[in-house]
């Protein structure tokens, strides 16, 4: 099964430039062309690497940002889940 770097980039939420960086580092082949082929082998060192930003993508997609109401004490962003909100304490320091 082969994809295209667009996808696997979308997918990873990482840029072109850097799977492509990270591919060529490893020893592979690989040209920064959005439909440049990512076989089976360049994928799973990808899923390795790059296995945090997809925790954070995921983590991402529960932020619940909007407006405090008059006399609320709840933080914007509050409804993250304990080991997302640790993670992105972690970043923002």
């Amino acid at each position: 099964m082969t994809k295209s770097l667009v996808k696997i980039a979308k997918e990873l939420n990482v840029g072109t430039t850097t799977i492509v960086e990270f591919l060529n580092n490893s020893g592979f082949d690989i040209d920064n062309k959005p439909n440049a082929k990512i076989t089976d082998e360049m994928y799973a060192r990808l899923l390795k690497e790059f296995q945090r930003s997809i925790d954070d993508k995921e983590a991402s997609k529960h932020v619940n940002i909007g407006v405090r109401s008059k006399g609320s004490e709840q933080e914007v962003g509050g409804a993250l889940p304990g080991s997302a909100r640790k993670r992105l304490s972690r970043k923002n320091r």
